[in-house]
């Protein structure tokens, strides 16, 4: 009987999906970006998970994330772009695009991957519009791509968190 039982949990292991490949719930942080002058930063590699790439996250189908921009003073506008790919991080697109200018302050996003999109729609690369979102496609990875203008002083941060479902 024991090893009709230890024959049973084998099988069963063999045939049950593997979860060590889907999201676990949890948060995860994109960054956090000291601003000081114009340009663009992405994830730092501290925080990619893959080995070549950002966070890998297979299975995911909804995120929640927030942008906070701690202001320090000067500049003119600071663009936290949320980024997923689908292609293993070939090619890169906008998911959300949040904006902030002369003041800090905190926004968030919900994202779901399960909503459809019917108009095939061309992702952008740093072209969503400002505080606007695209619902629908999550790829296995995600990045922030912070793009300021103007020159800031003082200690001006932007940090990116995001919830995982």
């Amino acid at each position: 009987m024991r090893r009709l039982m230890i024959a049973a949990v084998a099988a069963l292991a063999l045939i049950a999906p593997a979860r060590a490949d889907f999201v676990s719930p949890g948060v995860i942080s994109l960054g956090d970006f000291p601003v000081t002058s114009a340009g663009q930063q992405v994830t730092p590699p501290n925080l990619q998970q893959g080995l070549s790439g950002p966070p890998l996250l297979p299975g995911l189908t909804a995120l929640s994330c927030q942008a906070r921009l701690s202001y320090g003073g000067g500049g003119t506008k600071v663009n936290v772009y949320i980024q997923t790919s689908l292609d293993q991080g070939t090619s890169w697109f906008d998911i959300a695009n949040i904006a902030f200018t002369t003041s800090g302050g905190v926004e968030v996003v919900n994202l779901s991957g399960l909503n459809s999109v019917a108009t095939p729609q061309a992702p952008s690369n740093l072209g969503l519009a400002d505080n606007t979102s695209l619902n629908g496609p999550l790829g296995d990875r995600l990045q922030a791509v912070i793009v300021s203008q103007g020159t800031y002083t003082g200690s001006t941060l932007a940090s990116v968190r995001c919830a995982l479902r």
